[in-house]
């Protein structure tokens, strides 16, 4: 048995991957981030430096998460994030972003990872024993809240609706 069972029921809860799964998340998140800023930048810079600064957001709670764990459980793995799952968004054919379509798009899927991002810590944060990490990531949760709000209003400024299963949970 390789300790994340038990005779009574459901897998045990472990802190340290938990954690090593949302350092992970972070990084993908910023990642995703910083090339849709990249992307975006020749079609609204305004959305471009909006996604910026949601790298520098993600980086931050990285580090929080990061020094935290460093101090509570010494090195860690860091482990791919919590949204898996391969959603089925229109593939937008070259790089850069030229069309509000592809914007769009884009932003919803932006949206549907703040939202999956926000679950994620939710639930982390609703198992979490500990006090300084479930503060974290109840304070995660909520900014990821915010975050998705953010993106919706950008792409209300677009001037478009969504499309059909680009923000849908």
């Amino acid at each position: 048995m390789d300790g994340s069972t038990n005779s009574d029921g459901p897998a045990l809860y472990l802190p340290q991957k938990t954690v090593g799964l949302a350092i992970g998340a972070e990084l993908r998140l910023a990642r995703f981030y910083r090339e849709s800023a990249n992307r975006l930048r020749p079609f609204d810079l305004g959305i471009s430096h909006l996604l910026d600064m949601l790298v520098l957001e993600r980086e931050q709670q990285r580090r929080e998460l990061g020094s935290l764990a460093q101090a509570m459980f010494g090195a860690l793995r860091i482990v791919s994030g919590p949204c898996r799952r391969r959603a089925r968004y229109p593939a937008i054919d070259h790089f850069f972003v030229l069309s509000p379509n592809d914007a769009t798009a884009l932003m919803g899927r932006a949206v549907r990872f703040e939202r999956c991002a926000g679950r994620f810590h939710n639930r982390c944060a609703a198992l979490e024993r500990v006090p300084q990490l479930h503060q974290l990531y109840r304070r995660f949760s909520e900014s990821d809240g915010k975050r998705a709000e953010v993106l919706e209003e950008a792409i209300e400024g677009l001037g478009m609706q969504p499309l059909a299963g680009t923000i849908s949970a």
